[in-house]
């Protein structure tokens, strides 16, 4: 299993993460796409991390496979 750390930061971005977290708390998951470069080696159940930068609250916000 490999792991793969992805960067958010909401300057740059259009990710809705209020409704994606309402998501996960009703469903218990959520699916988004999300460009890893020209990386083609990720599987499914590699372990993923989310970090929030650019502007606070800044750390790891979600982890996932």
């Amino acid at each position: 299993m490999n792991t793969y750390l992805f960067v958010w930061n909401p300057n740059h971005s259009t990710l809705d993460i209020e409704n994606r977290i309402k998501e996960v708390n009703e469903t218990g998951s959520c699916t988004i796409k999300w460009s890893s470069g020209v990386n083609k080696s990720i599987n499914i159940r590699d372990r993923a991390f989310f970090i929030r930068v650019g502007e606070e609250p800044k750390g790891i916000i979600g982890s996932g496979l």
